[in-house]
């Protein structure tokens, strides 16, 4: 009786561990899962079964539609896009499975980022070139980090306006990240590039006294308008000397009085330059006379002529060689009235224009009678001298001519028009008179 008692107690713990074991199999063969569990599009996807069933089969959908092509457990990324859904169905001894996933975007990428120009100045407008893709074919955005020796700029754009942003000697930078719906991608950078120093332009300069005299004046050179600089570097300026083309050995900025007598032409050059750089240069020139000379009819004419009062008339005249202008001259038959001188230059037409230079009022005397001017340059070319009487006078004159003779009616005491007879200018030919031009 206790035996049977004890045979019947094992049978029924022995069904027991049959019944438990049964059902954590069940259990265990209930559950399939895809991996990754939030796949994108640049995922595999991954079907797993837990625990392993000896023969399962597999059957993919997409979108609901079945792709008996997949009949595995895996499936390539390059299959899947964004936006799908995938779900497996599994039959695992007998059994039905299922799971499934969304497949999600694929951030975007910055594939390439290259800046332009390589070596920049401090005005230079930095570019720069992005080639990015999205896999997903999602419109996509560009956020661009510009640095300045390591501090942001402030500019989300592609370019960089040097003038505005960077300055030499400092390292710029840009990084660059490509965003879509899905999130930013992972960011390229490029640089640092370092800005170059910028030489100084050219200054303006002149010299002074454009016209010298041997051993009367020095010359001296000037920076009239300081060079550009666009670093805002501060500058220093070298001079250097040529008479007649030839160097000259002293140094700085002036020619003293004494080496004037060297030579005709002087020339200064001066070179600006930066504390790294030669920059630009610009040069003048005076030009040292010796004698005074005259132009124009200089040598006395035989013949006396018979001028009125009040009219302003005279002859042409032509300046070979660029000098300066001391006075305006004529040779009187007579002592007489007095006598106002003027020089004008010649327009396009062939008349007088505009006004050089004129004389005080000075009685005439007999023979030369140079009237100083405010001294002027004269460049070469051809000029009209012209005198206004006060009263009846007498120059000397030639006959035995065909040159043109050019006037209008002005009151003696009136100040000399400019430009010449603006109420009409008057001519006749056959006449020149005893005027000329003193000049250094």
């Amino acid at each position: 009786m206790l035996l049977g008692l004890m045979l019947a107690i094992g049978c029924e713990k022995s069904t027991e561990v049959a019944e438990d074991t049964a059902a954590a199999v069940e259990l265990a063969v209930a559950e399939v899962s895809i991996t990754p569990l939030a796949p994108s599009s640049a995922d595999a996807l991954l079907a797993v079964l837990a625990p392993e069933a000896s023969a399962p089969t597999w059957r993919w959908f997409v979108d609901g539609v079945e792709r008996p092509e997949r009949a595995g457990p895996e499936v390539p990324a390059e299959a899947t896009a964004k936006g799908e859904v995938w779900r497996v169905e599994v039959d695992a001894d007998g059994e039905p499975l299922s799971a499934e996933v969304s497949i999600g975007g694929v951030a975007p990428e910055v594939l390439e980022l290259t800046l332009t120009p390589e070596t920049i100045w401090t005005e230079d407008l930095l570019v720069a070139t992005v080639t990015a893709v999205d896999p997903d074919g999602d419109d996509l955005s560009l956020r661009y980090e510009w640095t300045i020796d390591g501090a942001p700029a402030g500019v989300d754009d592609g370019l960089l306006d040097g003038a505005l942003y960077f300055d030499r000697d400092q390292a710029v930078a840009l990084t660059v990240t490509a965003s879509d719906a899905d999130g930013a991608g992972a960011s390229l950078s490029a640089g640092p590039l370092i800005v170059q120093n910028t030489a100084p332009g050219a200054p303006t300069v002149t010299v002074e006294p454009a016209i010298g005299y041997p051993g009367e004046q020095e010359l001296v050179c000037r920076v009239v308008e300081e060079a550009e600089d666009l670093d805002d570097d501060a500058l220093e300026y070298t001079f250097a000397w040529t008479v007649d083309e030839a160097a000259y050995a002293g140094v700085g900025d002036t020619v003293p009085a004494a080496d004037t007598a060297l030579g005709r032409v002087w020339t200064c050059t001066v070179t600006a330059w930066d504390d790294l750089d030669e920059g630009g240069w610009d040069s003048a020139s005076a030009e040292v006379y010796d004698d005074p000379y005259t132009v124009g009819n200089d040598v006395e004419f035989a013949e006396f002529s018979s001028h009125a009062s009040n009219y302003l008339l005279g002859s042409r005249l032509v300046v070979e060689e660029a000098g300066e202008l001391e006075a305006l001259a004529l040779i009187g038959k007579a002592a007489g009235p007095r006598v106002v001188m003027a020089l004008y230059t010649e327009d396009s037409a062939g008349n007088p224009d505009a006004l050089v230079a004129g004389t005080d009022a000075t009685a005439i005397v007999t023979g030369a009678l140079e009237l100083p001017v405010e001294p002027v340059v004269l460049e070469a070319g051809a000029y009209w001298i012209v005198a206004v009487f006060e009263g009846s006078a007498s120059v000397g004159i030639n006959y035995a001519t065909a040159a043109a003779v050019k006037y209008c009616t002005h009151t003696f005491s009136s100040p000399l028009p400019d430009p010449f007879c603006p109420g009409g200018i008057s001519a006749y030919s056959g006449q020149e008179f005893n005027y000329y031009v003193v000049m250094r």
